[in-house]
């Protein structure tokens, strides 16, 4: 279907970032929070129901999205904690204003997050940067200035990731740490709150 509207499939997580939309759920299936979809948020308002895609197949001709954005998937909606047609109004507006909703934040994984109730470290690469941010490593991090950048643990933190030497001196420095809960939360809401929360 997709092929015969001159659009071409994206399976691969790698290529998510380039997708003009997304199709996220259907009649028997509810939006999950996926490394594509969270990428896909950030990237295009365009998220729409699967029947987008059947009605733009039966009329030989894609359709405009507005019908049929996964705005009503109440399921999805509460088990995340997000309004989708709020998020998609947030990331419209940002991209508009030319930002993102990291918007150059540097963002520092610690190990052992990856993998950990998270997506691998490729993935997790892939959502920072869809997101506006810049994926650093140990070295970066020691230069960073606090208001730089962000580190972010697993959910709930361990000591042994906040007490790595690096960590322990960006943390003492004034950098601001979170969790993968929290990022992916702020993504799917295309909000970044409670950053400077104490």
């Amino acid at each position: 279907m997709i092929a015969a509207l001159g659009g071409e499939l994206i399976e691969k997580v790698e290529e998510a970032g380039n997708a003009t939309h997304v199709i996220a759920g259907d009649d028997k299936n509810s939006l999950r929070r996926t490394p594509k979809v969270m990428i896909g948020i950030c990237r295009t308002s365009n998220i729409v129901h699967m029947n987008w895609l059947t009605t733009s197949a039966k009329k030989r001709k894609a359709q405009p999205c507005r019908s049929f954005l996964l705005v009503n998937d109440t399921k999805a909606e509460e088990a995340y904690g997000f309004n989708m047609s709020d998020a998609i109004s947030r990331g419209s507006e940002m991209r508009r204003e030319g930002k993102t909703l990291l918007n150059g934040m540097s963002v520092f994984i610690c190990k052992g997050v990856a993998g950990n109730k998270a997506p691998p470290e490729n993935e997790l690469k892939l959502i920072v940067e869809a997101a506006g941010g810049i994926w650093v490593t140990v070295p970066v991090l020691e230069k960073l200035k606090a208001s730089e950048g962000i580190i972010v643990t697993s959910n709930p933190a361990p000591k042994k990731q906040l007490s790595s030497k690096e960590v322990a001196k960006a943390i003492k420095n004034g950098m601001q740490h979170r969790t993968t809960s929290w990022l992916f939360d702020c993504i799917m809401k295309q909000e970044l709150s409670g950053l400077y929360d104490k």
